[in-house]
């Protein structure tokens, strides 16, 4: 038989970066209190208390390519919570919940219980995943693992499904709930867990004080103002300002910062650009400013991986990397 992947193509294993410990998130759900509102929040249980939780966070490892090492999960009665926190939309978003939920239950019962004979009872997963700000206009959205499955075309397409109960329906199936923090909707989901508004509003601020041309620095210690302003997460960034400052500001790298300033400022420069007829001054700057930020990151992403980020072709970043060597 032939064994070829066909049209199936397969990226370059990641290179190892060196991941902080830690972050802001994490740190304000250690606090038992703090996860029992959460808990209380994302089951619409009001009766939970510490001792309903059993935490079963995956500790990190020393996985070769990507370590495996997820935000936060936990279990509550038959269901096992597994919560991710994202500055940005992703997805990947499945297949990474779906491997945080299959490592967790090696953890809770080591492999050779599933060689027994005997059913075993596995907790329900309930993967959820919180995105900073409102990106796409909606409070929530489902993603699934099937979107990611390589296009077959219709003829070939139920060979690699069952039909049950009628439906050809896939194999195996992931269901991701995405919720947007700063989506107005989701205020009133917010106020039941003051914790993750504080969460909501801190990390806005940061991002809406770059965009008034403040620096990393400037912007996260003002964020941390405002957010104790609004009344929230006032005892963790009061006892612990300089520790959650270097936290945050070692979690945003300065080609992260300078990315998304670059982003979010695009469209309010093409439309200014287009008033003053300057478009093609600003195409060239925009390509300028686009080629520094790929080759401050040429020594730690592939090719792959900035093509996508940046929006251009893989051989585009070939070229600026054999032009920069």
């Amino acid at each position: 038989m032939n064994n070829q992947l066909g049209n199936l193509k397969i990226p370059q294993k990641p290179k190892v970066h060196p991941w902080q410990n830690d972050t802001l998130f994490k740190k304000i759900f250690r606090d038992k209190k703090e996860l029992v509102l959460l808990c209380k929040g994302l089951s619409g249980q009001s009766n939970i208390k510490e001792d309903d939780i059993q935490i079963t966070t995956l500790k990190e490892n020393n996985a070769i390519y990507v370590q495996i090492r997820n935000d936060l999960s936990f279990i509550i009665g038959t269901d096992i919570f597994l919560v991710e926190q994202q500055t940005n939309p992703n997805p990947n978003m499945p297949v990474r919940q779906a491997s945080y939920y299959f490592n967790t239950l090696s953890d809770l019962f080591g492999n050779a219980v599933f060689h027994l004979q005997k059913k075993q009872q596995l907790p329900r997963p309930i993967l959820i995943t919180f995105v900073n700000g409102d990106p796409k206009k909606v409070p929530r959205e489902i993603l699934t693992l099937s979107d990611m499955f390589s296009k077959t075309d219709t003829a070939n397409n139920k060979k690699g499904q069952l039909k049950i109960n009628g439906r050809y329906q896939n194999y195996i199936e992931v269901y991701v709930e995405v919720i947007y923090l700063n989506n107005p909707a989701n205020i009133e989901f917010l106020n039941q867990i003051p914790s993750l508004k504080g969460f909501a509003t801190f990390t806005k601020a940061v991002k809406d004080y770059g965009k008034q041309g403040y620096s990393k620095e400037e912007s996260v210690e003002k964020a941390i103002d405002y957010t104790i302003n609004q009344n929230l997460l006032v005892d963790i960034l009061l006892k612990e300002k300089e520790g959650v400052k270097s936290m945050v500001m070692a979690q945003i790298t300065q080609e992260e910062w300078d990315t998304c300033n670059f982003q979010e400022g695009r469209q309010e420069g093409l439309k200014e650009g287009i008033k003053e007829g300057r478009q093609e001054g600003i195409k060239e700057g925009q390509q300028g400013e686009r080629r520094k930020l790929i080759e401050a990151v040429l020594d730690i992403l592939s090719n792959e991986e900035i093509a996508p980020r940046f929006g251009v072709s893989i051989e585009e970043v070939e070229e600026i990397r054999k032009q920069k060597q």
